[in-house]
Parts: structure tokens; sequence; C-alpha cells
């Protein structure tokens, strides 16, 4: 799965930091303990500091721009309703008032791959691991 998953990741059109948060998003709201214990170091090994690693889950009250704040709530609503995102989320929103269409096929990319990952690792019942 590694290859898979590095594969996806390649493009790079949006910060690391951003795509971090995503995953971390992500897996806090699928419950996954796996991905979200392994994001949390991975995130911390970035410089992330305590604080903005808890901020994932309640991002709408993090010391984050409005950029960032658009892709996670898109993020979420990938995540929570993949077949109805708002329109106020997607098309008519901040997201694509701060990102052309490449970069929300890359955000898109992401927290569907990181929505994948957090079943697979669930679902094999793996247990949190050292990053």
């Amino acid at each position: 799965m590694g290859p898979f998953v590095a594969a996806v990741q390649q493009p790079d059109e949006i910060d690391a930091k951003l795509k971090e948060r995503i995953i971390l998003r992500v897996s806090m709201l699928n419950q996954s303990a796996y991905c979200t214990h392994a994001h949390e170091q991975i995130s911390a090994k970035m410089g992330f500091t305590p604080v903005e690693i808890a901020a994932m889950r309640d991002p709408a009250s993090a010391g984050i721009g409005d950029d960032e704040r658009a892709a996670l709530a898109y993020a979420e609503e990938l995540t929570l309703r993949p077949g109805a995102i708002s329109d106020a989320v997607y098309s008519g929103s901040e997201l694509s008032r701060f990102f052309g269409e490449s970069k929300i096929v890359e955000i898109t990319m992401i927290a569907a791959l990181y929505n994948m990952v957090n079943r697979f690792n669930e679902a094999l019942k793996l247990d949190p691991e050292a990053y």
C-alpha cells in the first residue's frame, strides 16, 4: 500500500502542512486510532505544536488561515457526506476563492485517500506504532 499512498500524495501544489492538516482532520473524523496516532507524530516532526495538532479536532477555532479553514471544511464534508457536499462549501465558497481546479483536485485526492487508508487500517485492527 505504501507505493500507492506515495503516488497519490506526489502532487505538490498544496503546501505540505495543509496536506498534513487534512490528513489529521480526516483521520480524527473517522476515529482512526492508527492514522491519528501516526499523523500526530508526523505533524510534530514537521514542526506542528501540540496545540496546532489538537486544533484539528475543531478547525473552526484553530489559528489558521481562511484558505486552510476552507480546505478543511471541504475535507470534512467529503468525509462525512461524500455524495452531498454543499454548494456553500464547494463551488460557492471560500474553497474556489482560494484554490484553483488542480489544487481542489489535490485536496480531494488527499482527503479521499485518507478516508480509504483510515478504513483499511481500522478494518485490519492495526496497532498504533511509532513514526
